[in-house]
Protein backbone atom coordinates (compact mmCIF):
# COMPACT_ATOMS: atom_id res chain seq x y z
CA UNK A 1 0.00 0.00 0.00
CA UNK A 2 2.77 2.52 1.37
CA UNK A 3 4.31 1.38 -2.65
CA UNK A 4 1.88 2.78 -4.34
CA UNK A 5 0.77 6.09 -2.30
CA UNK A 6 4.57 6.71 -2.76
CA UNK A 7 4.21 6.15 -7.05
CA UNK A 8 1.24 8.40 -6.78
CA UNK A 9 2.98 11.18 -4.90
CA UNK A 10 5.66 10.69 -7.73
CA UNK A 11 3.42 11.08 -10.76
CA UNK A 12 1.70 14.13 -9.03
CA UNK A 13 4.82 15.57 -8.84
CA UNK A 14 5.97 15.17 -12.00
CA UNK A 15 2.56 16.05 -13.39
CA UNK A 16 3.11 19.59 -11.52
CA UNK A 17 6.60 20.04 -12.93
CA UNK A 18 5.46 19.47 -15.93
CA UNK A 19 2.81 22.19 -15.58
CA UNK A 20 4.63 24.60 -14.79
CA UNK A 21 7.85 23.90 -17.09
CA UNK A 22 4.61 24.72 -19.81
CA UNK A 23 3.97 27.90 -18.58
CA UNK A 24 6.47 30.75 -19.07
CA UNK A 25 8.06 32.45 -15.54
CA UNK A 26 7.55 36.15 -14.53
CA UNK A 27 10.69 38.48 -15.05
CA UNK A 28 12.69 39.46 -12.44
CA UNK A 29 12.59 42.81 -10.89
CA UNK A 30 12.86 44.92 -8.49
CA UNK A 31 10.15 47.27 -9.25
CA UNK A 32 5.78 46.86 -8.51
CA UNK A 33 4.53 47.40 -11.89
CA UNK A 34 1.04 46.64 -12.70
CA UNK A 35 1.80 45.27 -16.02
CA UNK A 36 3.13 41.55 -15.72
CA UNK A 37 5.64 40.72 -17.83
CA UNK A 38 6.61 36.79 -18.05
CA UNK A 39 10.14 35.15 -19.53
CA UNK A 40 9.62 33.56 -22.70
CA UNK A 41 8.81 29.70 -23.35
CA UNK A 42 11.90 27.99 -25.40
CA UNK A 43 10.24 26.18 -28.23
CA UNK A 44 11.13 23.02 -29.89
CA UNK A 45 12.61 23.41 -33.54
CA UNK A 46 15.52 24.61 -36.02
CA UNK A 47 16.46 26.61 -39.15
CA UNK A 48 17.93 26.05 -42.04
CA UNK A 49 19.03 28.37 -45.46
CA UNK A 50 18.04 27.43 -49.03
CA UNK A 51 20.49 28.97 -51.64
CA UNK A 52 19.44 29.30 -55.29
CA UNK A 53 21.01 28.99 -58.95
CA UNK A 54 24.66 30.33 -59.04
CA UNK A 55 25.06 30.00 -62.46
CA UNK A 56 24.21 31.88 -65.95
CA UNK A 57 26.10 34.88 -65.14
CA UNK A 58 28.98 36.33 -64.83
CA UNK A 59 31.44 34.20 -63.19
CA UNK A 60 32.98 37.14 -60.98
CA UNK A 61 29.57 38.11 -60.00
CA UNK A 62 28.04 34.96 -58.96
CA UNK A 63 31.00 34.81 -56.96
CA UNK A 64 30.58 37.74 -54.76
CA UNK A 65 26.68 37.19 -54.63
CA UNK A 66 27.45 33.43 -53.33
CA UNK A 67 30.00 34.77 -51.14
CA UNK A 68 27.41 37.30 -49.31
CA UNK A 69 25.17 34.70 -49.37
CA UNK A 70 27.79 32.55 -47.27
CA UNK A 71 28.95 35.79 -45.45
CA UNK A 72 24.95 35.97 -43.81
CA UNK A 73 24.90 32.30 -43.20
CA UNK A 74 27.61 32.69 -40.84
CA UNK A 75 25.91 35.55 -39.41
CA UNK A 76 22.66 34.08 -39.14
CA UNK A 77 23.96 30.85 -37.91
CA UNK A 78 20.94 27.91 -39.31
CA UNK A 79 21.72 24.67 -38.51
CA UNK A 80 23.18 23.81 -42.21
CA UNK A 81 22.56 25.06 -45.44
CA UNK A 82 20.63 23.09 -48.60
CA UNK A 83 21.32 24.14 -52.17
CA UNK A 84 19.11 23.44 -55.31
CA UNK A 85 22.13 23.10 -57.60
CA UNK A 86 23.75 24.34 -60.77
CA UNK A 87 26.93 25.50 -58.53
CA UNK A 88 29.24 25.73 -61.34
CA UNK A 89 28.71 26.95 -64.47
CA UNK A 90 30.58 23.74 -66.24
CA UNK A 91 29.21 22.33 -69.72
CA UNK A 92 32.94 22.21 -70.58
CA UNK A 93 35.83 19.18 -70.15
CA UNK A 94 37.15 17.75 -66.84
CA UNK A 95 40.34 19.97 -66.74
CA UNK A 96 38.33 22.88 -66.61
CA UNK A 97 35.04 21.24 -64.85
CA UNK A 98 38.13 20.42 -61.89
CA UNK A 99 39.46 23.93 -61.08
CA UNK A 100 35.76 25.79 -61.62
CA UNK A 101 34.79 22.88 -58.62
CA UNK A 102 37.62 24.27 -56.74
CA UNK A 103 36.98 27.42 -56.97
CA UNK A 104 33.50 26.98 -55.89
CA UNK A 105 34.36 24.91 -53.23
CA UNK A 106 37.15 27.58 -51.96
CA UNK A 107 34.44 29.89 -51.56
CA UNK A 108 31.63 27.65 -50.38
CA UNK A 109 33.39 25.73 -47.69
CA UNK A 110 34.15 29.05 -45.57
CA UNK A 111 30.45 27.90 -44.72
CA UNK A 112 30.43 27.24 -40.77
CA UNK A 113 27.60 24.94 -40.68
CA UNK A 114 27.02 22.16 -42.76
CA UNK A 115 26.00 22.31 -46.33
CA UNK A 116 24.05 19.45 -48.91
CA UNK A 117 24.27 20.24 -52.58
CA UNK A 118 22.08 19.05 -55.28
CA UNK A 119 22.73 18.20 -58.63
CA UNK A 120 21.81 20.87 -61.37
CA UNK A 121 22.59 20.30 -65.34
CA UNK A 122 25.44 23.12 -65.06
CA UNK A 123 27.29 20.65 -62.03
CA UNK A 124 26.87 17.36 -64.37
CA UNK A 125 26.32 18.28 -68.41
CA UNK A 126 29.37 17.87 -70.73
CA UNK A 127 27.95 19.80 -73.66
CA UNK A 128 31.43 21.73 -75.00
CA UNK A 129 34.58 19.95 -76.11
CA UNK A 130 33.04 16.59 -75.61
CA UNK A 131 36.20 14.53 -76.96
CA UNK A 132 36.63 12.03 -74.30
CA UNK A 133 33.44 12.69 -72.82
CA UNK A 134 32.30 9.40 -70.18
CA UNK A 135 28.44 8.38 -71.09
CA UNK A 136 27.45 10.05 -68.02
CA UNK A 137 29.44 13.35 -68.42
CA UNK A 138 30.06 14.59 -64.94
CA UNK A 139 28.41 12.66 -62.76
CA UNK A 140 31.32 10.30 -61.82
CA UNK A 141 32.95 13.95 -60.76
CA UNK A 142 30.27 14.96 -59.24
CA UNK A 143 30.28 12.30 -56.62
CA UNK A 144 34.34 12.07 -56.24
CA UNK A 145 33.71 16.11 -55.00
CA UNK A 146 30.28 16.95 -54.52
CA UNK A 147 28.45 13.59 -53.12
CA UNK A 148 26.24 10.98 -53.88
CA UNK A 149 23.38 12.36 -56.70
CA UNK A 150 20.45 11.13 -54.38
CA UNK A 151 20.57 10.46 -50.78
CA UNK A 152 18.78 11.32 -47.38
CA UNK A 153 19.44 12.42 -43.93
CA UNK A 154 17.37 12.69 -40.76
CA UNK A 155 17.79 16.10 -38.23
CA UNK A 156 15.55 17.03 -35.31
CA UNK A 157 12.48 14.12 -35.97
CA UNK A 158 12.56 15.45 -39.76
CA UNK A 159 13.97 14.14 -43.04
CA UNK A 160 15.53 15.97 -45.71
CA UNK A 161 15.64 14.30 -49.10
CA UNK A 162 17.80 15.70 -52.15
CA UNK A 163 16.91 14.38 -55.81
CA UNK A 164 18.78 14.01 -58.92
CA UNK A 165 16.50 15.75 -61.63
CA UNK A 166 19.27 15.06 -64.55
CA UNK A 167 19.43 11.36 -65.16
CA UNK A 168 19.19 11.60 -68.98
CA UNK A 169 19.05 8.42 -71.17
CA UNK A 170 21.34 5.98 -69.76
CA UNK A 171 22.51 4.14 -73.01
CA UNK A 172 22.72 6.37 -74.94
CA UNK A 173 24.29 9.73 -72.80
CA UNK A 174 21.95 12.05 -73.73
CA UNK A 175 21.06 14.85 -71.37
CA UNK A 176 19.07 17.74 -72.14
CA UNK A 177 16.53 19.69 -70.19
CA UNK A 178 12.81 20.46 -71.93
CA UNK A 179 12.33 16.91 -73.36
CA UNK A 180 10.01 15.43 -71.56
CA UNK A 181 11.69 11.84 -72.67
CA UNK A 182 14.69 12.50 -71.17
CA UNK A 183 12.86 14.29 -67.51
CA UNK A 184 11.60 10.90 -66.32
CA UNK A 185 13.39 9.31 -62.82
CA UNK A 186 14.44 6.14 -62.87
CA UNK A 187 13.03 3.20 -61.55
CA UNK A 188 16.37 2.86 -59.27
CA UNK A 189 15.75 6.31 -57.69
CA UNK A 190 12.32 6.07 -58.01
CA UNK A 191 12.57 2.70 -55.60
CA UNK A 192 15.05 4.20 -53.43
CA UNK A 193 12.89 7.55 -53.04
CA UNK A 194 9.75 4.78 -51.71
CA UNK A 195 11.47 3.50 -49.38
CA UNK A 196 12.89 6.59 -47.50
CA UNK A 197 10.02 7.91 -47.83
CA UNK A 198 8.81 4.84 -45.50
CA UNK A 199 11.82 4.82 -43.17
CA UNK A 200 10.76 8.34 -42.53
CA UNK A 201 6.54 8.14 -42.24
CA UNK A 202 7.03 8.73 -38.11
CA UNK A 203 8.81 12.15 -39.18
CA UNK A 204 6.91 15.39 -38.46
CA UNK A 205 8.05 17.10 -41.56
CA UNK A 206 9.81 15.32 -45.14
CA UNK A 207 11.19 18.30 -47.62
CA UNK A 208 12.34 17.65 -50.70
CA UNK A 209 15.35 19.07 -53.02
CA UNK A 210 15.94 18.89 -56.52
CA UNK A 211 17.59 21.32 -59.32
CA UNK A 212 13.97 21.10 -62.14
CA UNK A 213 10.98 21.69 -60.71
CA UNK A 214 9.38 18.54 -62.80
CA UNK A 215 5.78 19.49 -61.38
CA UNK A 216 5.18 22.22 -63.43
CA UNK A 217 4.99 19.84 -66.83
CA UNK A 218 5.45 21.55 -70.26
CA UNK A 219 8.97 20.75 -71.38
CA UNK A 220 9.45 18.44 -68.57
CA UNK A 221 6.48 15.76 -69.31
CA UNK A 222 4.19 14.17 -66.32
CA UNK A 223 6.61 12.04 -65.13
CA UNK A 224 6.76 13.77 -61.64
CA UNK A 225 3.00 12.90 -61.13
CA UNK A 226 4.19 9.28 -59.87
CA UNK A 227 6.55 11.25 -57.58
CA UNK A 228 3.66 13.48 -56.28
CA UNK A 229 1.36 10.48 -55.39
CA UNK A 230 4.22 8.67 -53.83
CA UNK A 231 4.85 12.14 -51.83
CA UNK A 232 0.85 12.16 -50.76
CA UNK A 233 1.00 8.66 -50.05
CA UNK A 234 3.73 9.54 -47.73
CA UNK A 235 1.35 12.07 -45.53
CA UNK A 236 3.85 13.98 -43.69
CA UNK A 237 5.68 15.22 -47.01
CA UNK A 238 5.42 19.37 -45.90
CA UNK A 239 7.22 20.79 -48.91
CA UNK A 240 9.70 20.74 -52.53
CA UNK A 241 12.37 23.06 -53.24
CA UNK A 242 13.63 23.41 -57.04
CA UNK A 243 15.33 26.21 -58.72
CA UNK A 244 16.88 26.04 -62.63
CA UNK A 245 14.18 28.54 -63.99
CA UNK A 246 15.71 31.74 -61.89
CA UNK A 247 12.76 32.90 -61.18
CA UNK A 248 10.28 32.20 -58.09
CA UNK A 249 7.02 30.35 -57.73
CA UNK A 250 5.26 28.75 -55.49
CA UNK A 251 2.00 26.32 -55.90
CA UNK A 252 0.43 24.06 -53.29
CA UNK A 253 -0.92 20.81 -54.78
CA UNK A 254 -2.85 18.28 -52.71
CA UNK A 255 -1.66 19.69 -48.94
CA UNK A 256 2.50 19.93 -50.56
CA UNK A 257 4.10 23.05 -50.69
CA UNK A 258 6.05 24.03 -54.37
CA UNK A 259 8.60 26.54 -54.34
CA UNK A 260 10.87 27.14 -57.17
CA UNK A 261 13.67 29.55 -55.99
CA UNK A 262 15.03 32.69 -57.32
CA UNK A 263 18.73 33.27 -58.06
CA UNK A 264 21.66 33.12 -55.44
CA UNK A 265 23.74 34.74 -58.01
CA UNK A 266 22.40 33.31 -60.75
CA UNK A 267 21.35 35.73 -63.91
CA UNK A 268 17.79 36.72 -63.05
CA UNK A 269 15.23 35.72 -65.84
CA UNK A 270 12.96 38.67 -67.17
CA UNK A 271 10.34 36.76 -65.76
CA UNK A 272 11.61 37.51 -62.28
CA UNK A 273 8.99 39.21 -59.77
CA UNK A 274 11.66 39.79 -57.75
CA UNK A 275 14.84 41.10 -59.39
CA UNK A 276 17.34 40.92 -56.21
CA UNK A 277 19.47 37.88 -55.32
CA UNK A 278 17.98 35.69 -52.65
CA UNK A 279 18.84 33.04 -49.81
CA UNK A 280 15.25 31.50 -48.29
CA UNK A 281 15.13 31.08 -44.14
CA UNK A 282 13.21 28.44 -42.70
CA UNK A 283 11.97 28.03 -39.54
CA UNK A 284 10.91 24.69 -38.70
CA UNK A 285 7.89 24.09 -35.00
CA UNK A 286 6.43 20.99 -34.44
CA UNK A 287 3.76 20.72 -36.69
CA UNK A 288 4.44 23.81 -38.73
CA UNK A 289 7.07 25.90 -40.89
CA UNK A 290 7.64 29.33 -41.83
CA UNK A 291 9.58 30.05 -45.16
CA UNK A 292 10.64 34.10 -46.02
CA UNK A 293 12.89 35.22 -49.19
CA UNK A 294 15.67 37.50 -47.82
CA UNK A 295 17.13 39.92 -50.56
CA UNK A 296 21.55 39.22 -50.26
CA UNK A 297 21.74 43.09 -50.02
CA UNK A 298 19.33 43.87 -47.32
CA UNK A 299 21.27 42.30 -44.17
CA UNK A 300 23.10 45.35 -42.55
CA UNK A 301 26.32 44.35 -39.91
CA UNK A 302 25.93 46.86 -37.10
CA UNK A 303 29.51 46.50 -36.22
CA UNK A 304 30.45 47.65 -40.09
CA UNK A 305 28.76 50.65 -39.77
Amino acid sequence: MKTQTIKRCIILVLVYVCIQLSFAQPVQTSREAEKQLSAPVKKEGFNFMVFGDRTGSDDAKATIAWGKAIQNANRMQPSFVMTVGDLIQGYEGRESWLQQKDSFLETTNKLTMPWYPAAGNHDIYWMRNTEGRPNDHHESDYETHFGPLWYAFEHENCWFIILFSDEGDPISGEKATGTPALQKMSDEQFTWLTEILDEAKDAEHVFLFLHHPRWRGGGYGDDWNKVHRALVDAGNVSAVFAGHTHSPAYQQTDGIDYYTLGTTGGVMSEQSPIGRHLFYWVSVQRGDYQIIGIPLDSLIDPQAQ
